[in-house]
């Protein structure tokens, strides 16, 4: 009985602190959702008034729009309801910071078996700077790949192993950012963790996804992803704090360099893999989060041209690791600061000092990341209930 009412506590309080972030977080999210930034004006608004004018649905087909297939569904859809653009778009993001919250929610919920706990997690995130900025203000879609990682990481901690590679491919199907995941998805093979054969569930889940396009008369490398992008950029880094921002002050491309950070990744990622292989350590609860954010941390901090949206992924998968491993929330704090400062130089064109800073906080996150890697390979005992054994 007094286990009982213990629960029903937590369970209160858990409810009232998540109905206090969604106040809170509503009220930040419907101040900004009128602002009409570059991106919604040149793209965004465009695409969805052609399927508006189009028909809908039957507009993906002729759609200008250079996202895949996926995120043209969810503009078709909201194309039928008669209200501004600019609010259809902010409300298809809305949605799923919602998903995000509440996968937040089962993931360090699991991981610690603390109801509040939980709740802490998911009003976090729902109230994470780099959240709101991007979604509501900005009007970019980065936390719909997110929220399908975070879905995965849930549905592994859950042991439904199939499922969470269906999400992979979701959130491949939806950006091609989504590319972050693959490492998670290596270490967990190299790890046993999931069998070799998992992962093709992700790639038939994101080519299924193109299928309903193609249909309607969408061409099917257009439907699948947006490789035109690629070559688009001319910067060695575009706004992201990350290491070549140390050899110039937004530096412009340098064949010689981009080939260098290419291959500084493929090895980052080799190296981590091996280790895993080699030194098979018990894949707990909190190991798989740390096999998701480490990665995701890493690859933009060396890869080029990267956007400052790129560490969106990081910025999620920190904050809720934050809330596992409490000890360690300085990853997520370093994180939100050097994500807030590159969108501060994106959008208000204010670089200087806290630009500067941005910098060298990230390179100290990634060398964090990198510690906690290392630890949980060669010295693999968590403690505690966020150490739950994962293993099958």
């Amino acid at each position: 009985m007094p286990h009982f009412e213990l629960e029903s506590h937590e369970r209160f309080r858990a409810a009232l602190l998540l109905s206090l972030a969604a106040v809170i977080g509503l009220y930040f999210r419907v101040v900004n959702f009128p602002h009409v930034g570059v991106d919604l004006h040149k793209w965004f608004i465009p695409w969805l008034q052609h399927l508006k004018s189009t028909g809908g649905f039957t507009g993906i087909a002729t759609s200008p729009a250079d996202y895949s297939a996926a995120y043209l569904y969810l503009l078709a859809v909201g194309s039928y309801f008669n209200f501004r653009e600019v609010y259809v778009i902010k409300s298809i993001t809305l949605c799923f910071e919602l998903v995000a919250a509440v996968a937040a929610f089962r993931i360090v919920e699991r991981c610690t078996g603390l109801i509040s706990r939980g709740a802490l997690a998911a009003a976090g995130l729902f109230l994470l700077p780099t959240v709101i900025v991007n979604g509501s203000f900005w009007g970019q879609c980065d936390i719909i790949y997110s929220s399908f990682a975070l879905l995965a990481v849930d549905q592994l901690l859950a042991g439904r192993d199939n499922w969470a590679m269906a999400c992979v491919g979701m959130a491949f199907a939806f950006k091609l950012q989504a590319i972050l995941i693959g490492p998670f998805v290596l270490l967990l093979v190299c790890s046993r963790r999931i069998a070799l054969w998992q992962p093709l569930i992700a790639v038939a889940v994101w080519l299924l996804a193109a299928v309903p396009a193609v249909l309607l008369g969408r061409s099917f490398a257009n439907s699948i992803a947006y490789w035109g992008q690629i070559h688009e950029y001319s910067k060695i880094t575009m706004n992201l704090p990350n290491l070549y921002e140390w050899f110039h002050p937004r530096p412009r491309f340098v064949p010689d360099l981009e080939q260098f950070a290419l291959g500084a990744t493929v090895v980052a990622v080799i190296l981590m893999a091996a280790l895993v292989a080699w030194r098979r350590p018990p894949v707990t609860h909190r190991r798989i989060l740390e096999f998701a954010f480490v990665p995701a941390v890493i690859c933009p901090y060396l890869l080029p041209k990267m956007h400052e949206r790129y560490m969106f992924l990081a910025d999620v998968l920190t904050a809720v690791y934050a809330f596992v491993a409490p000890s360690r929330c300085l990853l997520a704090i370093g994180m939100q600061y050097a994500s807030s400062m590159s969108y501060r130089a994106f959008l208000f064109k204010h670089y200087g000092e806290p630009y500067e800073r941005a910098t060298l906080v990230l390179g100290l996150v990634a060398a964090g990341s990198v510690v906690v890697f290392l630890t949980g390979v060669f010295l693999p005992f968590d403690g505690g209930p966020d150490g739950k054994s994962s293993e099958k």
